[in-house]
Parts: structure tokens; C-alpha cells; sequence
């Protein structure tokens, strides 16, 4: 009987956000800027609430009702991009496929949040949606890959290395400067030995860009290689300190 009390309270809980999250929308949508701001207040507590530890049964409900409400073409500032804010706070799982479709959206700032929304998804398969939309051959921005290529660096994916080594080629400073900073946050041996035999074909920026994200990397064999004689005083004297 108390099991069964617990659980009617759950449900109850979980209903109840539901039918406010709801309620919200003609608030967050409304010409009046202080009802649009009290709006955007409610519903964050409404998240954090259900974000809080013990209550996966409630984040849940939540999570998936906001992905719901992202399928009915609500306004992009007013709705959508708050509505991705708070999929960042308490998204998991059941939040990657919306957001991984919105990664294709027509709008470069609903693209980024959905983009951060993944970085910092703790499921497995948000990785995965990030390696695929590197991966995939749909032509994109410069701005959107460089942010593809530094989330998988955010969130160490492992094998990420063999998708960005590539970008090590590329003649645009932001992709390279994007695909240095990932393989050091990465520091996988791919990435670490594609980088060592990138320096001697770059100069000036470029080979200080690579140096750091090698000792970045905190690997003893970058050290090792790096304070050989042959390498410049500056260079020998950080591997030394390593």
C-alpha cells in the first residue's frame, strides 16, 4: 500500500508539470515583456524542480513533454530556444533524437543550442548524434562544424579523433583552430600522432596551436618528444616542466 502511495504521488508530480509547461506557452508568446519574462522564470523552476536528484521518473515526464512541444512549430526566441535551454539543464536519452533534428534547423542560433544541448547530455547516443552530424556529408557552416568538431572535444568522445583529424588540413584557421583544441581535449593516440607529424608542414600560429594541444594532451611520449635537442628552447623548456 505505501509502495503504491509512492507511486500515485510520482505520477501526480509528473502530471501536474506537465499541465503547467503547457499552460506556460501562450505566456511565453505573449506581447507583454514582464508576463514573458514571469514565463521563462516558471519554467525554469518547473525544470530545475524536476532536475532535482531521485526524481528520474518526473525529469522525464518533463523532458519529453518540452520535446513534444518543440514538434509543433512553436516561435524560435520566444518558445523554441528556451524551451532547448532547458533540455541542456535535464535532458537525457529521451531528448536525443528531437534534438539531434534540430540540428538541421533553418535557424544558426537553434542549431547551436541544440548542439550545447547534446554536449552536455549524459546519454551515450548524444555522442553518437554529434559524431554523425560531423560525419554526414550535408554541407554545413563553418560556424556549425567548428562547434560539432569542439563539442566532441567537450565531451571526450572517445574515437572522435579519427572524424577530426582531417579538419588538421584544412586552409580555414577556425576549423583547424577547432580540430587542435579537440584532439588535445581528446588526447587519443590517433590524434596525438597525426598532430606530432602535422608540425613540421605548419608554421608561426598554426605549430603553436598544435604544440599546446599536444602538451595538452598530458601525454609522457609528447613530453619525451618534444624536448628533443632539435626542438626550439621555448618548446623544450614547457616539455621539460612536464
Amino acid at each position: 500500500m505505501f509502495i503504491n502511495r509512492i507511486c500515485i504521488a510520482v505520477i501526480l508530480t509528473a502530471v501536474s508539470a506537465h499541465a503547467g509547461i503547457q499552460e506556460l506557452i501562450p505566456q511565453l508568446t505573449s506581447s507583454n515583456l514582464e508576463v514573458q519574462t514571469q514565463a521563462r522564470l516558471e519554467l525554469l523552476s518547473v525544470c530545475s524542480n524536476a532536475g532535482r536528484p531521485d526524481t528520474e521518473d518526473e525529469r522525464k515526464a518533463v523532458a519529453i513533454e518540452l520535446c513534444e512541444l518543440l514538434e509543433k512549430g512553436q516561435p524560435v526566441e520566444t518558445v523554441l530556444r528556451p524551451i532547448i535551454w532547458n533540455l541542456e539543464r535535464i535532458g537525457a536519452e529521451e531528448s536525443v533524437p528531437m534534438l539531434a533534428e534540430l540540428m538541421d534547423h533553418s535557424d544558426p542560433n537553434v542549431r547551436d543550442d541544440a548542439r550545447r544541448a547534446l554536449v552536455a547530455n549524459p546519454a551515450p547516443s548524444a555522442g553518437m548524434a554529434l559524431a554523425a552530424c560531423l560525419n554526414s556529408r550535408k554541407a554545413r557552416s563553418v560556424e556549425d562544424t567548428t562547434g560539432l568538431i569542439y563539442g566532441l572535444g567537450e565531451r571526450r568522445e572517445a574515437g572522435a579523433s579519427k572524424l577530426i583529424t582531417g579538419y588538421l588540413e584544412s586552409p580555414d584557421d577556425a576549423l583547424f583552430t577547432a580540430a587542435v583544441k579537440a584532439l588535445g581535449m581528446l588526447g587519443e593516440d590517433h590524434g596525438i600522432r597525426i598532430m606530432a607529424e602535422r608540425r613540421s608542414k605548419e608554421k608561426d600560429l598554426r605549430l603553436v596551436q598544435l604544440n599546446a594541444a599536444l602538451f595538452a594532451t598530458d601525454h609522457p611520449g609528447v613530453f619525451e618528444r618534444l624536448f628533443a635537442e632539435s626542438e626550439p628552447i621555448d618548446v623544450r623548456a614547457v616539455a621539460l616542466l612536464g
